[in-house]
């Protein structure tokens, strides 16, 4: 079973300390861009691009990568990447939702 990698974990605090809705996808966007062309051109031919345009593409890619690992039966460091993208993007997705349930809860009036 692949662990998690440094990658993720140097993500992870960033994602979960996102406040807002833009805040999280300035970070997916960051963690996008720091992707390189030779790790991409690893990736399988149709894995989904690390690319978000809409808050919606986070959980589409969190289920996209976790699929595409889950899968993938090829060479270690394809899978590790593949690991990597779908821990990040989960943990982005998880912090959507807790991003969406705080707007959803009544404030207390107190």
């Amino acid at each position: 079973m692949t662990q998690p990698s440094i990658r993720y974990d140097r993500w992870r605090p960033l994602i979960e300390a996102s406040r807002s809705e833009d805040a999280l996808m300035a970070v997916i966007r960051e963690f996008c861009d720091t992707m390189l062309p030779s790790d991409v051109a690893k990736l399988p031919e149709r894995c989904p691009a690390c690319s978000v345009h809409a808050v919606t593409d986070i959980s589409e890619l969190a289920v996209d990568y976790t699929a595409m690992e889950l899968k993938y039966d090829g060479n270690e460091e394809t899978r590790a990447m593949l690991h990597d993208l779908a821990l990040t993007f989960c943990a982005a997705a998880d912090q959507l939702k807790r991003l969406r349930h705080r707007v959803l809860m009544p404030r207390d009036e107190g």
